[in-house]
């Protein structure tokens, strides 16, 4: 019965000093140290589709140690699959219109050139060809005055000859040789005048005919138009083109989401899908932590954070890991108070206000989870750790 008194003493003794050691407030300073406590916490990510598809594969498991840029899942890619091989296909076509399209105008240009050199050329054989049947038609109204004109001296003469063969002057012979010079005349004069007629039907001809060189060389000059379309054409070609290659690089980059990747080198704190699952776009498909560089975040009453400052050491302990203590840094304080409690009535509740501070820990072996409640001695100076 002794023995059992004796057991027991020792174990109520231990439980009423733990009682005391979480009863008791924590934070404050205490013999030149402030004492706080928070939770382990560490950069973490969540790794999340940019868009909506069913799993197909995990690559990790929780607790996995990953690299930067490590695929981790993988979203079904047999829609995003055809999107692309329709959008190769497209470029594909598209690749073959430029040149297409540019060979049409270099053919367009030739044959605009070709038939506006035709048409010039028409038209100046046309005016030559004007001038011409202009000066032949001058000299056939010349040949036919000076056909008159012969006719009207033959025909005088033939009349002074009868007047002289009536008394008996000139012989008959010479009667009949005149009305010869006549008949010949006018046969001359009907001819030149045959001549004239012919060249003003040739100049009424060759003056359509320039006309219609000059509407030639007018429909040619028209036609350079064509060479401006055929341009637009060539144009829209390559902007095509331009186009079937964005949509095939907007492709490309929808079959890169399906592949999901580690954002930085750290451990899988999280699963968050299984294989078959419906993942949203920024859904979570697995959590990835900085294990690295872990920090605490603790609280500090505005009557002590004045005598926090950065790069002050700090030792740590966890209750995990009883018996050791790790080190760490004052990285961060908060310049603005949180309320504690929310609602803030009398002076003796002002001074609950507390500041944030960042405690950055060595975590070589990476031991620290995040998590771990952790109770932190911030070394003011004068106090010694406990």
């Amino acid at each position: 019965m002794k023995s059992r008194r004796r057991l027991i003493i020792p174990v109520a003794a231990l439980a009423i000093g733990v009682a005391a050691w979480f009863l008791l407030p924590r934070g404050g300073a205490q013999n030149g140290a402030i004492q706080a406590s928070g939770t382990i916490e560490a950069t973490q990510v969540d790794v999340a589709p940019k868009i909506t598809g069913r799993v197909i594969k995990l690559a990790v498991r929780e607790g996995d140690k990953v690299r930067s840029g490590q695929v981790v899942a993988e979203l079904d890619a047999a829609e995003v699959e055809a999107q692309l091989a329709q959008a190769r296909a497209a470029v594909a076509v598209a690749q073959t219109r430029p040149a297409q399209a540019d060979a049409v105008v270099v053919l367009a240009r030739a044959s605009v050139e070709a038939q506006l050199t035709q048409a010039r050329a028409q038209l100046e054989s046309a005016a030559a060809s004007l001038e011409a049947s202009r000066a032949s038609l001058r000299a056939a109204e010349a040949n036919v005055q000076v056909s008159e004109t012969n006719l009207a001296r033959v025909e005088s003469d033939l009349q002074r000859l009868e007047a002289l063969y009536r008394d008996g002057a000139v012989s008959a012979q010479e009667l009949d040789t005149a009305r010869s010079a006549v008949q010949a005349a006018v046969a001359q004069r009907d001819a030149a005048r045959a001549q004239r007629d012919a060249a003003r039907v040739q100049l009424t001809a060759v003056a359509a005919g320039l006309e219609q060189a000059r509407a030639a060389l007018a429909v040619a000059e028209a036609n350079r138009q064509t060479v401006g379309i055929r341009e637009q054409d060539a144009a829209a070609a390559r902007a095509q083109l331009a186009q079937a290659r964005a949509v095939l690089q907007q492709a490309e980059i929808l079959r890169g989401y399906t592949i999901l990747t580690a954002p930085l080198t750290g451990v899988v704190v999280a699963k968050h899908v299984e294989i078959g699952d419906l993942v949203a776009v920024g859904a979570p498909v697995v959590t990835v932590a900085d294990l690295s560089q872990p920090y605490l975040r603790v609280f500090i009453s505005e009557t002590d954070v004045g005598k926090v400052t950065l790069g002050q050491p700090v030792d740590v302990r966890v209750d995990a890991f009883r018996g050791r203590v790790f080190h760490g840094t004052v990285t961060e304080i908060s310049d603005h108070a949180e309320f504690t409690p929310g609602n803030v009535q009398t002076r003796e509740e002002r001074v609950k206000l507390v500041f944030a501070v960042k405690v950055q820990l060595s975590n070589q072996d990476g031991v620290l989870k995040p998590g771990l409640p952790a109770d932190a001695v911030i070394v003011t100076g004068a106090g010694v750790s406990p």
